[in-house]
């Protein structure tokens, strides 16, 4: 019987060396465990504020993105604007040159009148002024008059051409006003055309900023999912530890 005891003691004694092994275990894994729920939680914890950074971020770059947006609206009105008074100045141009081919024909005509009023004059003159010597005092007056005549012709045709050569030099006064409104038109014009294509291209650059922080912020949705879940799987695991 005593050898029964002393089996029983030691088969006893190994009993609760196992369950001092076990136990001893078992803490070991609820130490794990607890160590992996709050290792779960800093991670959710680093996910949550990467998030919220990326948001954060995010607005911005929409804001960015919006303004550009903006800028890119108002330089296609100047450049719009510019385009429309550009093609306004060229129609002023091209009338007033009209009237200054207009004016140069009325000019060119009158001149041509000048010239046969005065060869008209010129003969004339020369040809009645001989008669005069030849005939007596009695026609020489009838012949002063036609001369006289001549002479107020060529007076008369000479302060039309005048009249028309002054209108000319003012008609291209006005076309060479013209001339360089256009030209500042299209300067004007080429140079809004330059600060659209600008805007367009910081508008879409904006717009791929914002494209890539839109991605990292999903990324950073999807993170924050995936740390979630292992913190529930920990959580859940630890309580099922505790609970033996």
């Amino acid at each position: 019987m005593a050898s029964a005891l002393l089996l029983a003691q030691g088969a006893a004694s190994a009993r609760a060396d196992d369950l001092d092994d076990q136990y001893a275990a078992l803490q070991d894994q609820i130490a794990g465990s607890s160590g992996a729920v709050s290792d779960g939680y800093a991670a959710l914890d680093a996910a949550m504020s990467a998030l919220t950074a990326s948001r954060d971020e995010l607005a911005g770059a929409q804001q960015a993105a919006d303004a550009a947006n903006r800028a890119q609206q108002d330089a296609q009105s100047a450049a719009d604007a510019a385009s429309a008074a550009l093609t306004t100045a060229q129609d002023n141009r091209q009338a007033a040159q009209s009237e200054v081919d207009a004016a140069q024909t009325r000019v060119d005509t009158a001149k041509q009148e000048v010239g046969m009023v005065a060869s008209q004059a010129a003969q004339q003159s020369t040809g009645l002024t001989s008669i005069a010597l030849l005939i007596g005092d009695g026609s020489t007056n009838r012949i002063s008059n036609r001369v006289q005549w001549a002479n107020q012709s060529f007076s008369a045709t000479e302060t039309k051409v005048n009249a028309y050569q002054d209108a000319l030099d003012e008609l291209q006064t006005k076309r060479d006003a013209l001339v360089t409104a256009e030209n500042d038109a299209q300067t004007a014009r080429d140079n809004a055309v330059g600060q659209l294509d600008a805007a367009r291209t910081a508008a879409r650059t904006a717009a791929d900023a914002a494209a890539t922080v839109q991605t990292r912020v999903d990324a950073n949705q999807a993170a924050l999912a995936t740390a979630q879940e292992l913190v529930d799987q920990a959580v859940s695991d630890d309580e099922t530890l505790k609970g033996r």
